[in-house]
């Protein structure tokens, strides 16, 4: 006889495989031999809530990204000092509460992705730094006497896994984490300006459909919706849906609508 704990992890494996084959069938079978009008919406929130509950073993993936535009450029050597230096800030900020793991540069010292854990949260953030050259300094040609590449922004970009009924409590981490960061950038940089943030989330499972010759073309078609003040937005695509938010910190509209596409959309 199997020990005990061999047993259930082959019942739930068991059960993992067979409830959306499950699924799939009874879904078949209403859409055949019942009438979708009276059965839909009960099995739409079924499905729904069954979503939700798989959330807890496969998280919902989520990008927030703002960008930092500097009012007088970093030299071209400067991103892994400038780095250090953030992540410093942060960590001092936090009182050690954000904890730099792992940093991986790319070749030409342009982009690195550093993980950062939170306390106890199981899902570490992925934050990636891109440090942009000066479109302006772009242009000189590097045979020009006194030319000197230089820094003019850095994209920011973090990386959240969450389960649905926890995307609340994320985004409370996930902001104060951004609030330390922002802070450090105003402190240790010469900042112009700030991009307020936005959040990518990836694959849209939606039911919108597309001309079959808007597919053929592959065009890069959108669907914007906006609250009334046009501050707030959510704008379609494909395979993706970006959320926008008027503040610097995400507010209790954002959050909704992050849910109202996440409820409406992903699940």
């Amino acid at each position: 006889m199997l020990p005990p704990e061999i047993s259930i992890t082959t019942n739930h494996i068991i059960a993992v495989l067979l409830v959306p084959a499950a699924a799939t069938l009874f879904d078949w079978i209403l859409r055949n031999l019942f009438d979708r009008k009276v059965f839909e919406p009960i099995w739409s929130g079924a499905k729904r809530r069954y979503k939700s509950w798989r959330t807890k073993h496969n998280k919902i993936t989520a990008d927030y990204e703002f960008s930092i535009y500097l009012d007088s450029n970093l030299p071209e050597d400067a991103p892994r000092e400038v780095t250090d230096d953030l992540l410093e800030s942060v960590r001092s900020k936090s009182s050690g509460d954000f904890e730099i793991r792992e940093e991986k540069w790319s070749n030409d010292d342009h982009e690195v992705d550093v993980t950062v854990l939170y306390k106890n949260r199981a899902d570490p953030f992925e934050l990636t730094l891109n440090f942009v050259p000066d479109p302006d300094r772009m242009n000189v040609q590097s045979s020009d006497t006194g030319f000197n590449p230089s820094i003019g922004s850095i994209g920011v970009s973090t990386t959240f896994r969450f389960e649905f009924g926890n995307l609340r409590s994320s985004i409370i981490d996930l902001m104060l984490f951004a609030r330390f960061f922002r802070e450090a950038a105003k402190e240790l940089l010469s900042v112009r300006s700030m991009t307020d943030g936005r959040f990518v989330v990836s694959p849209i499972e939606s039911d919108l459909t597309l001309d079959d010759w808007i597919k053929k073309e592959q065009f890069d078609v959108s669907l914007l919706l906006e609250s009334e003040d046009r501050r707030n937005s959510v704008e379609f695509y494909s395979d993706r849906a970006v959320i926008s938010s008027p503040h610097t910190d995400v507010d209790d509209k954002t959050v909704e609508y992050i849910r109202a596409t996440l409820l409406n959309y992903y699940l």
